[in-house]
């Protein structure tokens, strides 16, 4: 691994130590850390929280996929899919029992044509995101070999910020005869 970089005086070479301090602007006294109070304005008022309670938000739930409810599938839309869906299949080796409950909810999730939408929290400080599962039936060839297999995309949704209407023009200008003479003349 690459070392990490350290600070030295420009004159003499030798180490320097960096120190952070807070100070009060009125007075100039150094703050404790018990004195820095950390708020939010809400409604034209001060929220006022303790660094451990900052902490405490941050950690809304665990890391993990948690079920929230199903949808039709026809609630899907193309503009849903923000970023490069990614494909979900039990492993009993980290979860026991992870094969038989995704078999139990994929089969009825197809029958029922319908789609989960989940809350995924990847690691421990990440904002949660929304995502929807779409069951992918299995597909077999003329030989009962696997072509896809059975499992879910999980499309990550927008939150409804993220979703803007752009006015894209009906037809574009197209080039005039004398424009592309000019260009194949150009070329």
């Amino acid at each position: 691994t690459k070392n990490k970089h350290v600070w030295l005086h420009s004159a003499t070479n030798k180490l320097l130590r960096s120190e952070t301090k807070y100070l009060n602007e009125e007075t100039g006294a150094e703050l404790m850390p018990s004195d820095i109070q950390f708020c939010y304005t809400y409604g034209g008022k001060k929220a006022i929280f303790t660094k451990e309670e900052c902490l405490q938000m941050r950690k809304l739930a665990s890391p993990g996929l948690r079920l929230m409810g199903f949808k039709p599938r026809n609630r899907l839309k193309f503009y849903h899919n923000i970023k490069p869906s990614t494909f979900v299949y039990p492993n009993d080796k980290l979860i026991q029992g992870s094969s038989v409950a995704f078999a139990a909810l994929h089969k009825k999730m197809l029958e029922m044509d319908r789609i989960a939408i989940c809350r995924l929290q990847e690691r421990e400080n990440d904002q949660p995101i929304y995502v929807a599962l779409v069951p992918q039936e299995e597909v077999l060839d003329t030989d009962q070999s696997q072509l896809e297999p059975p499992g879910f995309h999980m499309i990550y949704l927008p939150y409804a910020d993220g979703i803007r209407n752009i006015a894209i023009p009906e037809r574009a200008q197209e080039a005039t005869e004398k424009q592309i003479l000019k260009a194949k003349r150009m070329v």
